[in-house]
């Protein structure tokens, strides 16, 4: 029997897929309670070919490739979950090595009936050294440490209680019955030629699963390490991730109101990006124009949004279980 489908959707990164496929053939779960879905979003590289070697020499038990051309995150995540046999659902970014035990933790955490959500740490596995302005991203707090622009986070050795927005789309574990009865996932990774239909991905359904008061764990033995490439490791990249994470907050703030809200200035945003990274000091305002790619993302978004009543009411829609994107005025 099925208890735990593992989800990778994938585009265009074989080699770094090859690498999360070795991992998870490597669990110490039952082989044969846990299925391996890799949802290929399209790919023009030897991702098709690797998952069918894969099937055949990985030792996974019961591992299926499926293609799923709707460009975006959402639809892998969704077509994932739509095939999945599985209970528990987890969801992972297909550049990531999951420790040996990492499987076994995460589904633990599931052992209380009352937990709906759990994640663990992931650790950076850099393949260069980062640059020495990467340390202005990187947060310590009481709890532990994190960089978000690339979804690392650490909270300690200890199992524990978390508020489920700690809990980050490349490790995310939850119940089938939750994800389904919540409305799933928001639009995520949406290409760049299509980011005005680009949503907060998990943090939609996290929201949602707090406001139900449902437990989230976070477990320190559910760990991956996060490959990064040298090319994340650039100003312009992280330029673009600052943009892009402007334009899930102007997509939350939207769907908070159930209507497009007049923007905050650009300065507003600028001030509202740094103040997440320790405050306007010197190497802050080295760094702003990163920053402002954040506040010309939300007010790219907020614009887009109040030019498009057919892109606002897919902002607004229930759920996203229905993954295709609309065709808007401008495209007819």
């Amino acid at each position: 029997m099925i208890a735990v489908s593992v989800i990778v959707p994938t585009l265009n990164r074989a080699a770094l897929l090859a690498g999360c496929l070795e991992s998870l053939a490597r669990q110490d779960f039952p082989v044969e309670s846990f299925e391996v879905l890799v949802v290929d979003n399209g790919s023009t590289d030897a991702t098709a070919a690797l998952s069918e070697q894969a099937m055949r020499e990985s030792g996974i038990a019961n591992f299926r490739s499926l293609l799923e051309p709707e460009p975006g995150l959402l639809s892998g995540r969704h077509r994932g979950a739509l095939e999945a046999k599985g209970d528990l659902l987890v969801f992972v970014d297909d550049d990531i090595l999951a420790e040996p035990g990492w499987l076994s933790a995460l589904a633990g955490a599931f052992d209380d009936p009352r937990v709906h959500l759990a994640g663990g740490p992931s650790v950076g596995r850099f393949a260069v050294e980062p640059p020495p302005w990467f340390a202005h991203f990187q947060r310590e707090d009481p709890w532990g440490s994190s960089c978000p622009a690339l979804s690392l986070i650490h909270m300690g050795e200890e199992r524990r209680l978390v508020e489920p927005h700690f809990v980050w789309g490349l490790n995310y574990a939850v119940r089938r019955r939750t994800l389904f009865d919540l409305g799933g996932f928001h639009p995520d990774c949406i290409p760049a030629r299509l980011q005005h239909f680009q949503g907060d991905g998990e943090t939609g359904l996290s929201l949602k699963i707090a406001e139900q008061g449902h437990l989230c764990v976070y477990e320190p033995k559910a760990l991956v390490q996060h490959c990064i490439p040298a090319s994340r490791l650039t100003l312009d990249a992280f330029r673009a991730r600052f943009f892009y994470q402007g334009v899930c907050d102007s997509y939350t703030a939207i769907r908070r109101l159930g209507a497009v809200p007049t923007p905050p200035a650009a300065g507003e945003l600028l001030s509202r990006s740094l103040a997440a990274h320790h405050g306007p000091g010197r190497e802050e305002l080295e760094l702003a124009h990163i920053h402002q790619g954040y506040a010309e993302g939300y007010l790219f978004h907020n614009a887009a949004v109040s030019h498009s009543p057919a892109l606002l009411d897919w902002v607004l829609r229930k759920d996203y279980f229905d993954y295709a994107l609309p065709r808007l005025e401008a495209e007819a």
